[in-house]
């Protein structure tokens, strides 16, 4: 049985892509290792949810914050029987008009989770069916003090693999992820060890879920059906993309399509 066991009950996309809000429930069978390509920043609502991410197990609790910078790979489990919770996607563009020093520093700091009820109550709040930017952008100034300052931890940019690098910049192309190991200056053992020690997936893995994160956008088009969204982002199939897709968002593209649409 698939380890992903998700239900999205809301999804907020606006028509760029600085800022999504998402509300969830997660089943005890949780979701496998996955990215995003954002900040994800969420609240629990009911129940207790577990998840690994930056080499180390978190146990978030109703009230508390969860923060995840993007592309840091994280698996997660519901400790409880049910886990409802809303998560907001930050883009790069809304954050640099808050502290950017301070999330830099998250990155690299070993707190992932927050004890704050006040803003996982600010989250709650947010309407899943439409974005409010100033009230976002209220929360993520208000967030800001919570996190590490630059002087309290070892601030570095987080550099990515120069293999994330080059699939970050060709995703669209026909390519696939063993062409791009062999272009690497690198020797083929040294570049796939590299990768997954610092990603956590294989470099298949990981070129497949960027493309199906890119796909969420396309979803708001109806005349988009979904083998042609399949084809368009080079998977074997339809089959072999909805599977990739449940891996990463839990849900099926269709049934994500349906809530995106229904808005």
């Amino acid at each position: 049985m698939s380890k992903s066991d998700k239900h999205i009950t809301e999804w907020a996309m606006p028509a760029r892509d600085d800022i999504e809000v998402v509300s969830a429930s997660m089943g005890p069978c949780g979701l496998d290792s996955h990215f995003h390509d954002a900040w994800s920043i969420g609240a629990i609502l009911d129940g207790t949810c577990s998840f690994h991410s930056n080499n180390r197990e978190y146990l978030a609790r109703q009230g508390d914050l969860f923060l995840i910078p993007p592309f840091e790979v994280h698996a997660c489990s519901a400790a409880s029987s049910d886990v409802q919770y809303r998560v907001l996607y930050i883009g790069d563009a809304c954050l640099q008009k808050i502290d950017t020093g301070r999330f830099s520093a998250l990155a690299n700091a070993s707190s992932r989770v927050f004890t704050a009820p006040a803003l996982a109550g600010h989250i709650a709040s947010l309407s899943a069916h439409h974005v409010d930017t100033p009230r976002v952008n209220a929360l993520l100034r208000a967030l800001a003090p919570l996190l590490p300052s630059p002087q309290e931890t070892c601030v570095r940019e987080r550099e990515l693999h120069p293999l994330q690098n080059a699939m970050h910049r060709l995703w669209q192309s026909d390519v696939d992820a063993g062409e791009l190991v062999e272009r690497s200056p690198h020797s083929r053992w040294h570049t796939l060890r590299t990768f997954r020690s610092q990603t956590g997936l294989s470099p298949s893995a990981y070129l497949r879920q960027l493309r199906a994160l890119k796909a969420r956008f396309v979803l708001n088009q109806q005349q988009a059906s979904l083998s042609d969204l399949a084809l368009l982002l080079h998977f074997a199939d339809q089959a072999h993309f909805t599977r990739t897709f449940k891996a990463v968002f839990g849900v099926t593209p269709g049934r994500l399509r349906k809530v995106i649409l229904r808005r």
